[in-house]
């Protein structure tokens, strides 16, 4: 299997520790107002996750299709109509404001979901341990989405952890997945 999607796993895990460094700055409840620093961390947050990203993408796409668990195409449609569905269930339903943190939660579940596709594909874990993996997944960004929702109901540390939480989830999940494609 390519390393590009280690390498890409490894810069996504640190993208989630810079953007979890610029959440814990920029969102303290008595923290300043917006700073140069904070748009900085942002920044550099961004660019490592969109290289980490592209990364993962090369080693993806260098992976023949045939043997994998299911199509990639299918699990990028159904994103796609999850992201759709749940933008409209967001602010129809809960009234909420939509940010970007919607596209991230569905975007990585997409792409870690592809991830443990390729490692079945391979051969690098067998098919019950590959839907365990995708149920975590799907379980992390679950709860993720519960935290999103819940966000602009909240107040000072509460909404301040409520944040914090899909952060270090997604990062521990991500962390796990990394530890997988390097043991195998």
């Amino acid at each position: 299997m390519d390393r590009s999607i280690f390498y890409g796993n490894i810069m996504l895990i640190v993208c989630i520790g810079i953007y979890l460094l610029w959440w814990a700055l920029a969102f303290k409840p008595e923290a300043e107002e917006v700073t140069t620093r904070n748009g900085v961390i942002i920044i550099i947050a961004a660019i490592v996750g969109i290289i980490g990203i592209i990364v993962m993408v090369k080693g993806i796409r260098s992976v023949p299709e045939g043997g994998e668990l299911f199509s990639n195409k299918w699990v990028i449609i159904i994103g796609v109509a999850a992201y759709v569905a749940l933008f409209l269930f967001s602010w129809f339903v809960f009234k909420r404001q939509v940010t970007t943190e919607l596209l991230l939660i569905v975007g990585w579940t997409v792409l870690e979901m592809i991830v443990v596709n390729v490692m079945y594909q391979y051969g690098m874990i067998m098919s019950g341990r590959a839907l365990l993996v995708i149920t975590v997944i799907i379980a992390a960004s679950i709860v993720g989405f519960i935290c999103y929702l819940l966000y602009y109901n909240l107040e000072g540390n509460k909404a301040y952890i409520d944040g914090m939480i899909p952060l270090v989830l997604t990062g521990a999940v991500t962390a796990w997945i990394t530890v997988l494609t390097a043991l195998i």
